[in-house]
């Protein structure tokens, strides 16, 4: 990681700055090339200080502790991280609670959906992120850059490089060899701090962060304030502009995944009529179980491919399922007969995503609105795409005698309504 990367402004809100860069994060891995690799899953790994491992080491457990030495890159996807040993190359780790007492010679990159605590040495760069926070404590040691993220970020050692802090709560203490951009609602400077360079930081609102009388900072210290959103207007115009064209887009795909597979389609809204609440629960599962099938799949090398395949399947059927329940809520409200015309489709296409832009404009239930559309059309995508069957029972519509009759929501294929015949 070059020195430059830190060097260039950061724009938006910080809350959505950090989940990009910590989603980033998993993408720069070290380098893959190495004389040996080892791939390790298991239940539990220690890697003793009587033993030591030559080559990339690469670790799926529930908890690693890394006690000895790894000649070359270390790679952990685990629950909880230990590391007490020394890593000559770079190390990454992907796990809940992670403890770094050791050293590493070259980069490091961490991500924890709870903590990360250092007390050890870094010998290049460190580039870490945390849900709950980062504490890099008394003894700890980056020789290079830092790019911290995290609820509550302490820094009570040492940085050799370039600092940046993304948090809501900031407390800076030890000593800063180079500038320090901070961006947090609440900043504390603790006494004996020592910044030789410039201290920028940025708060959401007028809070000034005021040095204690043993604090030093050589450069200079300066309030930067976020770039200011458009105003708003009493209507919610921007609201409204920006709801409008996302509902454009969403129907322009719509129309294309119509009119390109309409047999497809078709199965997918017969699911949703006839399984909701199968469509529900595969939803669920793929929403919650398939990040993880993806990030295990990738850390594997040769499964790379597969990842990437399961994850544009993934992507895909996220945004296409709202689109499906759209269709579905059209059709039911149009109650009209089966039609094979296109336009009758768009139209139920049209009234569908109008029903459920309204509907998620109201911010109470504008989260539950977008979940429920999105696992829901989803789970009856894969369905359909996956599980073979015949079509579902379709709604009641009014024949031309009067009399109650089946018609289903989307045209079936001949062979469709052949076996629908011969089920009655």
């Amino acid at each position: 990681m070059s020195r430059r990367e830190f060097s260039r402004p950061i724009h938006g809100s910080p809350h959505h700055v950090a989940m990009t860069l910590a989603l980033l994060l998993l993408a720069v891995f070290p380098r893959l090339s190495a004389a040996r690799t080892d791939f390790i899953y298991t239940n539990s790994f220690k890697l003793s200080a009587a033993t030591g491992r030559t080559g990339e080491l690469w670790v799926a457990a529930a908890t690693a502790d890394l006690d000895s030495r790894t000649s070359d890159d270390c790679i952990c996807l685990t629950q909880t991280t230990r590391l007490a040993g020394v890593v000559r190359g770079n190390f990454v780790s992907l796990s809940q609670e992670i403890i770094l007492t050791g050293r590493v010679e070259r980069n490091t990159r961490l991500l924890s959906a709870k903590t990360i605590a250092c007390n050890g040495l870094i010998g290049g760069n460190l580039a870490a992120a945390a849900a709950a926070g980062v504490h890099l404590q008394a003894n700890s040691t980056i020789r290079g850059d830092a790019l911290l993220l995290g609820n509550n970020v302490i820094t009570e050692g040492s940085i050799g490089g370039r600092t940046f802090i993304m948090a809501q709560a900031a407390t800076l203490g030890g000593r800063f060899a180079g500038n320090v951009r901070v961006v947090a609602d609440d900043i504390v400077v603790m006494p004996g701090t020592t910044v030789n360079g410039n201290l920028v930081y940025t708060t959401q609102d007028d809070k000034q962060v005021f040095l204690p009388t043993n604090a030093v900072v050589t450069g200079h210290l300066v309030k930067k304030s976020l770039p200011r959103r458009p105003a708003e207007s009493s209507s919610g115009g921007i609201p409204l502009v920006r709801n409008l064209i996302f509902l454009c887009g969403a129907f322009i795909t719509g129309f294309i995944w119509i009119a390109v597979m309409p047999a497809v389609v078709g199965r997918v809204v017969y699911t949703l009529y006839r399984a909701p609440w199968w469509s529900l629960v595969s939803g669920l599962v793929a929403f919650a179980f398939l990040p993880i099938v993806i990030t295990v799949s990738a850390a594997t090398v040769v499964g790379i491919p597969f990842a990437v395949m399961v994850l544009s399947t993934y992507a895909v059927s996220l945004y296409l399922g709202k689109i499906a329940v759209a269709l579905l809520l059209g059709l039911l409200i149009l109650r009209r007969k089966t039609s094979v015309r296109l336009g009758a489709r768009l139209a139920a296409l049209a009234i569908g995503l109008l029903l459920l832009y309204v509907a998620a404009a109201w911010p109470p239930i504008t989260l539950m609105v977008w979940m429920a559309a999105t696992v829901y059309g989803m789970g009856a995508i894969l369905v359909a795409l996956v599980v073979p069957g015949a079509p579902p029972r379709p709604p009641l519509s009014q024949s031309e005698h009067g009399t109650s009759q089946a018609q289903p929501p989307f045209p079936v294929s001949t062979t469709e309504e052949s076996e629908n015949k011969e089920e009655k």
